[in-house]
């Protein structure tokens, strides 16, 4: 799997899904008011392929429910059922843990929806102790050395961040989208959704 942001500049998709991908997270918002431009076009790409989108949202340490409602008006327009909303929290900050529990509950609360949390390794053991994501306890880490990482007890880990695109090991690119993030998305989820995938693609 790979995330795309505004930084990839043009994809394509239909490749990236040819090659037999069955998820990808394409960024909606970051902090209290930008907007990804392709993120609404590239969703609905993704959905006629029968690909299933994580919607993310890069934090920016700010209002929580300014920041939330940003996000949810933004991904709701290129939402479908089956989605995954995810948080990339990833900004140092004295009260970070403090941030993370309210922007996390109260977004399971206001929309339903379970949040997957983003962060680095190396990031949530100096930022994150204690944190519980709500909803499933979904946690996608990035480590780009050898060995998937652990993640704090009781939670999910819902993806491995392994490359940035030259960090870690291969593949470092992807069909149609050349080097970028990849991640492997854990093995249970990853079969549901290729299932899924193909029954959406029959429906056509």
């Amino acid at each position: 799997m790979t995330d795309l942001s505004s930084n990839n500049g043009a994809v394509n998709i239909a490749a990236y899904s040819r090659s037999g991908h069955a998820v990808i997270a394409i960024k909606a918002t970051q902090g209290r008011h930008y907007v990804n431009p392709f993120h609404l076009s590239q969703c609905q790409e993704a959905h006629r392929l029968g690909l299933t989108v994580i919607h993310y949202h890069y934090c920016s340490l700010g209002n929580v429910a300014e920041e939330i409602a940003h996000f949810r008006n933004t991904y709701l327009r290129g939402w479908r059922k089956g989605d995954y909303c995810c948080f990339d929290l990833e900004i140092p900050g004295l009260n970070i843990g403090s941030y993370a529990r309210e922007l996390l509950g109260t977004f399971f609360r206001k929309t339903g929806h379970p949040p997957i949390l983003y962060t680095y390794k190396s990031y949530a053991e100096e930022h994150l102790k204690g944190i519980k994501v709500p909803g499933g306890g979904r946690w996608w880490i990035a480590k780009y050395s050898n060995g998937a990482p652990l993640i704090p007890k009781g939670q999910v880990l819902f993806a491995w961040q392994y490359t940035d695109g030259q960090a870690g090991p291969e593949p470092h690119a992807f069909p149609g989208i050349g080097k970028a993030d990849g991640s492997i998305v854990n093995v249970g989820v990853a079969s549901r959704l290729w299932v899924r995938k193909l029954r959406t693609r029959r429906k056509r």
